[in-house]
């Protein structure tokens, strides 16, 4: 009895385990990609926003 009570448990355990690897996996993206990315929209960001900066300075809005 206490056998079987043993495995089953040991079974349970591993199985959570798995789940929540395959979930982390699926769910949570590495810290690295995420600065990446964020690095990635900055520098898209501050091209647009010199762009813009300069659209408003050629035109006589601004200056």
């Amino acid at each position: 009895m206490d056998t079987i009570c043993y495995e089953s448990l040991r079974v349970t355990i591993i199985m959570e385990t798995e789940q929540t690897t395959t979930l982390d996996k699926m769910v949570h993206a590495p810290f690295k990609k995420v600065v990446k990315f964020d690095l990635i929209c900055m520098g898209i960001g501050v091209v647009m926003g010199m762009g813009a900066g300069a659209y408003l300075v050629a035109s006589g809005i601004l200056g």
